[in-house]
């Protein structure tokens, strides 16, 4: 990031390095604002939808990871494509290192394969790639990718009367690309591979949190049980508690696998090599000595209770934390994926159906598209709301639950 921006003064000769250190210093100001302050991924729209042999995409606005803002004003239908191959910028001769152009590396991966979405009004130019027309099995395995091309142009126009250098110019041109799914995955697992901890709604995330299921805490009955002396209640209790502690601890230890990102700031590396836990397991199998551990330990069931309840407080909260601070801004730097283009979900009249046969999806929660950028807020916005909650929906529950079992 540059440090500096030139003050000019009365009278002073400007030459090209002061002006394309201002234009420097200005733009990534805004971009950095973009991507730092208020956040990555696509706001809102960009909505690819598929009807027959026909693409649409509806208008929207997404900021990339280095904070270029794309936007569509309203929907695109596309119906043809053609091949299509990253631009090669015109070099710029300069021997001044502060004000050389970078020519930018558009995609990780230059070589992977992508074709641009057409309307059906583009002309095909005699000298470029052939176009084709849309098919169902063309689009079957593609994702669509909003790409920014942003090349340098040269201005040199050295004819009879003059041969003066005009500089360079960025051009920016905004392009609707499909590329293959698997080509897509890629692109994306590149982005957190230097990552040591995954992000909700990163590519991996979704699937190791599916594993991280609802607890509860098998329920004590005394009386059906045949449960008639003190004694075989603790040992009814210990049973119980031993069991759900097996199950719990693993999905303990599957929240923090999933959640180090949070967690680690409260229990480092340093203090807790494995996890906050270890060491437990015997608590739930200690033999009383006299009467008041006898009592003591049949409280093993209600402190068990308090830790399901709040490890399912825990899931339910954290799940809609999903903030970055100082988000890489070479994760995706000029392009963001959309998704596949699928057909419309639409509502149905009931019909003939039975009520039975009708799926009302009651309770369920809407689920990230699956290779499609979601927006990743700013801490400062997310955070600056959620804070208290956040705080006090899961993470002092986690910390005093924990606390509490190993005093007990």
């Amino acid at each position: 990031m540059q440090t500096f921006y030139p003050v000019f003064e009365s009278g002073q000769v400007l030459t090209n390095a002061h002006l394309n250190q201002m234009s420097a210093w200005l733009n990534e100001q805004v971009q950095q604002s973009r991507h730092k302050l208020f956040g990555i991924g696509i706001v809102c729209g960009l909505e690819p939808l598929r009807e027959g042999n026909q693409v649409s995409v509806s208008g929207g606005v997404a900021v990339t990871s280095n904070g270029y803002l794309l936007t569509q004003d309203g929907s695109q239908s596309y119906t043809q494509f053609r091949e299509y191959n990253l631009p090669v910028s015109a070099s710029v001769e300069n021997d001044n290192a502060v004000d050389a152009i970078e020519v930018p590396e558009l995609l990780p991966d230059a070589n992977v394969p992508m074709w641009e979405l057409l309307t059906s009004e583009f002309e095909a130019d005699a000298e470029g790639p052939s176009v084709q027309t849309l098919s169902a099995s063309f689009l079957g395995d593609k994702v669509v990718m909003l790409l920014l091309e942003a090349k340098v142009q040269s201005l040199k126009n050295c004819d009879v009367n003059s041969c003066a250098d005009k500089g360079a110019r960025y051009q920016f041109t905004l392009r609707t690309l499909l590329v293959h799914e698997n080509d897509a995955r890629t692109l994306w697992q590149g982005e957190t591979d230097a990552s040591t901890e995954l992000r909700p709604l990163d590519q991996n995330w979704q699937v190791l949190h599916n594993h991280l299921l609802p607890q509860a805490v098998e329920k004590l009955v005394v009386a059906s049980g045949g449960l008639e002396s003190l004694e075989q209640v603790h040992t009814k209790v210990q049973s119980i508690a031993a069991s759900a502690w097996q199950r719990l601890r693993a999905q303990l230890q599957a929240s923090f696998d999933v959640y180090g990102w949070i967690l680690r700031e409260r229990f480092p590396h340093e203090a807790f090599p494995t996890d906050p836990w270890a060491g437990m397991e015997t608590l739930f199998n200690t033999q009383p000595q006299n009467a008041r551990d006898l009592f003591l330990n049949l409280h093993h069931y209600d402190l068990l209770q308090d830790v399901a309840a709040s490890y399912n407080e825990f899931l339910e909260v954290a799940y809609e934390y999903n903030a970055l601070c100082c988000p890489n801004p070479q994760r995706f730097p000029y392009h963001v994926f959309l998704g596949k283009a699928e057909t419309g979900k639409v509502a149905q009249q009931p019909g003939n159906r039975t009520f039975a046969s009708i799926n009302f999806n009651v309770g369920a929660k809407p689920t990230a598209a699956e290779l499609r950028h979601p927006f990743y807020p700013s801490s400062t916005t997310r955070w600056a709301e959620t804070s208290c909650a956040t705080y006090a929906g899961f993470v002092l529950p986690y910390l005093v639950t924990l606390k509490a079992i190993s005093y007990q």
